[in-house]
């Protein structure tokens, strides 16, 4: 496993947006900071709000191999049900 670590801070609109290209992971957390609702899709950009992983304001979305999940090494896209939600991403 490479040494790649990645914690930032990303704007979320009504449209899905990668927030984590494809890679490898033994490690993955995604927080909604904001006040909308966040919907996470691997692999394929979710066309629906809801249509997923689903984050209301201040959940985490929380993977491990560490915890015995599996974590996918697909890109990760984020969509929000209203303009201007946020989400942190960190990963390793």
């Amino acid at each position: 496993m490479d040494d790649y670590a990645r914690n930032v801070s990303l704007t979320v609109g009504t449209s899905a947006v990668q927030i984590s290209p494809m890679r490898n992971r033994s490690e993955i957390v995604v927080t909604n900071t904001g006040t909308t609702n966040i919907t996470l899709s691997f692999g394929q950009p979710a066309t629906v709000a809801g249509a997923g992983v689903f984050l209301v304001p201040y959940a985490v979305y929380f993977a491990s191999t560490a915890q015995g999940f599996t974590v996918s090494n697909q890109e990760l896209y984020a969509v929000s049900s209203l303009a201007g939600g946020s989400v942190a991403v960190f990963e390793r």
